[in-house]
């Protein structure tokens, strides 16, 4: 059905992982799938309906008994009174539109030139997830994606992205820092997927910026706790609830032998038993972390002026 505007309707959007999203979110994820399935136009026309969803909007709706709206061309005697003396100020005579709704009709009668208009809304992030589902909890499909997502030094290693999330462009990871006061502040830490990802593979998400309590933070970023992660798309939009971070997986450490080529722009890494000698590596998923700790200049203070210090980790599976 095609939405224009003066159509009062609802909608309610529950994805598989049983988390409810605001109208607007669950139209754009929608949208998005569409686009990376090839479904251009089907894409264009949901976002097209995203110029249709208002703001909250103040309605005055006539109910019967049972609930249910009264109906057009019901007629009301509309009296405003003074609470101080209950003297009446103002009458009006209106009748309810198609819905039942008096609040056109009230708005222009003598009646509604008393009130003052509606504020505008107060934006207020959801705290995820916004009401708790009635029935057996459902694990999320996601929760093995989710758990596998690793901090490594200044970046995050994202595992191969479920084709639900192939909109993922930015993580966000909310940390519990000491400000310049000494008082506790939340940071956010920002992480971007490069522009052209292939999510078959891990990739490394390097940090690109950040952010501290005073600089100007997506509103979508306030729904993350201490110590929590946040997916979102290009316009920052959440694609699943904030999540806890996991913890590091339990790898263990393999002894190498390194050997460089006469310009040190290469080198053959070589797995090693405790013996000494050549130990190929098993099946699975390894990590290669590189790091530099060199003096810059002598320095009383070993800090990282007088030193250059850098990390950085590669996830490779065989």
């Amino acid at each position: 059905m095609e939405l224009t505007p003066g159509v009062v309707f609802s909608v309610g959007v529950l994805f598989q992982d049983g988390t409810a999203l605001p109208p607007v979110t669950a139209f754009g994820l929608i949208a998005d799938a569409l686009e990376a399935a090839g479904d251009g136009a089907a894409a264009a026309a949901w976002r097209a309906q995203l110029a249709t969803l208002g703001g909250p909007a103040r309605r005055f709706v006539a109910v019967r008994h049972d609930g249910g709206a009264l109906g057009a061309a019901a007629g009301f005697d509309l009296e405003l009174r003074r609470d101080a003396d209950g003297v009446a100020v103002a009458t009006a005579s209106v009748n309810a539109g198609a819905d039942g709704d008096l609040e056109p009709a009230a708005a222009a009668s003598p009646v509604g030139s008393l009130f003052a208009p509606p504020p505008e809304p107060t934006p207020t992030p959801a705290r995820w997830p916004p009401l708790p589902i009635r029935g057996r909890p459902r694990p999320s499909p996601f929760a093995t994606f989710l758990e596998q997502v690793e901090l490594a030094d200044d970046a995050l290693l994202v595992p191969p992205i479920p084709g639900e999330l192939r909109a993922l462009r930015r993580l966000v990871r909310a940390e519990r820092a000491q400000g310049e006061r000494g008082r506790d502040e939340l940071v956010f830490h920002v992480y971007e997927l490069p522009p052209r990802v292939d999510p078959t593979v891990t990739n490394r998400a390097p940090r690109v910026a950040t952010l501290v309590p005073g600089d100007r933070l997506p509103e979508s970023y306030a729904a993350l706790g201490p110590d929590e992660l946040g997916l979102f798309d290009e316009r920052n939009r959440p694609l699943l609830p904030p999540a806890p971070l996991p913890g590091p997986p339990p790898y263990a450490d393999v002894p190498v032998v390194i050997l460089g080529s006469g310009d040190e722009l290469r080198a053959l890494v070589i797995p090693v038993g405790p013996s000494g000698d050549h130990a190929p590596f098993e099946a699975g998923v390894h990590r290669l972390r590189f790091a530099i700790d060199r003096a810059r200049w002598r320095s009383e203070t070993a800090d990282d002026v007088s030193r250059y210090r850098a990390a950085s980790t590669r996830v490779v599976s065989w």
